[in-house]
């Protein structure tokens, strides 16, 4: 008998999946994912919360400056005791935010675990948003926004984002614009977190080797315990405008950075579709991060053109949408961008053969597997699934999954993904 079914026999109110994940969701909506990790003293928790740059509407840039502001005090906390904290026992505490979800984690050693879960939920539930904080933090956004224009990679990625969803909230920037931000207020901060900062709609993940059955009392402890009932509930399907349908076009944009830079890429599935894997295998061949991708052989080994390019898919809870990328001498731009859309067509034409077909399968289970040791990454991946619906699967089940694709699934997957009418692009050229 394994770990998580002893566990299980105990206590009926938890949910097991595979023999190192357990669930368990608190009279008030809140859910809690454990994953076990023998022989570790390192502790990671982190807390997801179903709230992203789409759930901005007229403040564009909130979700991220909330990521900010909960550092910088809470009822009983001011900054400095939030961030010392985890600090002063060699711990790390740190967020981010994405198009759909905030996430705030911790990493520390196991002893101090309980200090790292209080103080998530702290900032979580009881931050105040000082207004002297909040105009230093814009002022520090303004420069990650300045960083992020002088990084061509960053900005034509969302550049792109902004052309191929343009007219939903999916083209809202995550970092917002220097006049969106001048427009947040704490009352704002203080909106939002009342829409979207509710034990429903959150998942608390904690990966350690500590007894499960304690970690779930620590949790309990500073987790709001009120019936979901006494909380207005968040209808996913009534706060999110659904998405409708990508634009497809082709920009040419002058810069002043010194290269020419592409993105050509076009509509893919949602993060539950049954086809996720099919399309996150076939960009792994076409660019993934690996040096023998389709499009470094041909373009950067071949001919030298460039030394930045990749090809990618990413995944929303209703669309998703995959990316070729690269940067190279203006000279050499329409090369480049001929012999991608020359891969492409390959791609829709000929079918892997039987070796390789198991030499990208190969591949890509070992990537699987090496992702797999970033427990933090892989234990919020699970959460974030399980808050938006998704189905769960263990590290077995998707490998699994992976090696029945088949070579006449990545065909037809190219031929959806590559039509010519699924297919926009920016480019940027120097402006002289």
């Amino acid at each position: 008998m394994n770990y998580s079914q002893q566990l299980y026999n105990s206590a009926s109110n938890l949910e097991v999946i595979g023999e190192n994940l357990i669930f368990k969701t608190l009279p008030n909506g809140l859910r809690i994912l454990y994953k076990k990790i023998p022989h570790s003293h390192v502790a990671h928790c982190g807390l997801v919360i179903n709230a992203g740059s789409r759930d901005d509407r007229a403040y564009m840039g909130t979700a991220h400056c909330m990521e900010h502001m909960l550092f910088k005090g809470t009822k009983k906390r001011k900054s400095f005791h939030i961030l010392n904290r985890i600090d002063s026992v060699g711990g790390e505490i740190n967020a981010y935010t994405t198009k759909e979800v905030t996430v705030l984690y911790s990493s520390i050693y196991e002893i101090f675990l309980e200090r790292a879960v209080e103080l998530l939920f702290d900032v979580a539930y009881h931050s105040v948003f000082p207004q002297k904080e909040l105009h230093k933090e814009i002022k520090v956004i303004k420069d990650e926004i300045n960083m992020y224009e002088d990084s061509p990679d960053d900005h034509i990625f969302d550049e792109f984002q902004e052309l191929i969803f343009k007219g939903h909230p999916l083209d809202n920037n995550i970092l917002g614009t220097e006049n969106s931000l001048d427009t947040i207020t704490p009352k704002i901060l203080i909106d939002f977190t009342s829409t979207y900062y509710k034990p429903e709609n959150m998942v608390f993940v904690v990966v350690s080797d500590l007894p499960a059955e304690k970690i779930f009392k620590k949790i309990e402890k500073y987790a709001c315990t009120e019936p979901a009932a006494t909380y207005q509930s968040l209808n996913f399907g009534d706060t999110r405008k659904p998405f409708k349908k990508i634009h497809i076009e082709s920009i040419v944009k002058k810069t002043d950075f010194a290269q020419s830079y592409v993105m050509l890429g076009g509509e893919a599935t949602k993060s539950n579709s049954p086809d996720r894997l099919k399309e996150t295998l076939l960009m792994n061949i076409l660019g993934g991060p690996a040096l023998n991708s389709r499009l470094s052989l041909a373009i950067r080994e071949k001919y030298g053109f460039t030394y930045n390019i990749e090809a990618g898919s990413t995944h929303f809870s209703d669309v998703g949408f995959f990316h070729c990328f690269a940067g190279t001498d203006n000279k050499h731009l329409d090369k480049t961008i001929g012999l991608i859309r020359k891969e492409l067509k390959k791609l829709t034409q000929q079918k892997f053969g039987k070796l390789q077909m198991q030499n990208a399968l190969n591949q890509f289970t070992g990537q699987i597997m090496l992702a797999e040791e970033n427990k933090l990454s892989s234990a919020i991946a699970l959460g974030r699934q399980w808050l938006q619906g998704d189905n769960l699967f263990t590290l077995k089940e998707i490998l699994t999954q992976v090696n029945q694709i088949t070579a006449e699934d990545l065909l037809e997957t190219a031929n959806r993904l590559f039509k010519e009418d699924n297919l926009g692009m920016l480019s940027y050229i120097p402006e002289s």
